[in-house]
């Protein structure tokens, strides 16, 4: 009996010894649960923060460009003036060409034969606007401006638009993309991108491609 006493109670320590070890085990446990759950909820605010903070990046790039303007469609080449160009585009829309501080050209993409967009920078806002809104009550085709073009390219629509940030470019590019079977209207102003299923509807704004992607699920 005394054997078995001895073994009955090392049997109860050990089993002691293991109670007290899953004890210390679910207490580790839910204090990882805890930890874990602190680190979700710092990292989310992270997320958050930083997801304003390069909305207000953004914002700020594209306010650099509120004075500027892009002249896309026009098959220029390298030995053609950009200026002459532009200022028969002034002539066609009965505005002074001196409203036109500087002009840049740029290289089109691998995947686009033509040209890239002649940027315009203007004296102010206020004018950079009167050049969009005039443009779009005057369309102006390719062979108003550039001499020697053939019947097809000629008859090509002359695009004038606010300039945008690479950011705000694709942001418009994949709502048109996504969005073109659900809403009727997309288009940026003042480097906002908005979308109205139609002209009833309010119109509303994306600032990132997940609100495009909830758009879409919806």
């Amino acid at each position: 009996m005394k054997d078995f006493m001895k073994s009955l109670q090392y049997q109860s320590d050990k089993l002691d010894e293991l109670v007290e070890g899953l004890v210390f085990c679910k207490q580790s446990i839910q204090e990882l649960k805890r930890k874990n759950t602190e680190m979700s909820n710092k990292n989310s605010n992270l997320e958050t923060r930083i997801g304003a903070l390069e909305q207000r990046l953004q914002e700020i790039e594209q306010q650099k460009l509120g004075d500027q303007i892009e002249i896309s469609n026009i098959p220029y080449n390298d030995k053609e003036d950009a200026r002459l160009i532009v200022e028969e585009i002034a002539n066609k829309l009965q505005l002074p060409k001196d409203d036109v501080v500087s002009i840049q050209t740029k290289v089109g993409s691998s995947r686009n034969e033509m040209p890239g967009p002649i940027l315009l920078k203007m004296k102010n806002e206020t004018i950079q606007n009167k050049w969009i809104t005039t443009s779009k009550k005057c369309k102006i085709s390719v062979k108003d401006v550039v001499v020697n073009t053939g019947t097809k390219s000629g008859q090509q629509i002359v695009y004038i638009r606010e300039s945008l940030t690479p950011y705000n470019k694709n942001l418009l590019w994949n709502a048109k993309q996504q969005l073109k079977d659900k809403y009727k209207f997309i288009w940026s102003k003042k480097g906002v991108i908005r979308v109205r299923k139609d002209s009833d509807s309010v119109p509303i704004i994306l600032r990132s491609i997940k609100d495009i992607s909830r758009l879409v699920d919806n």
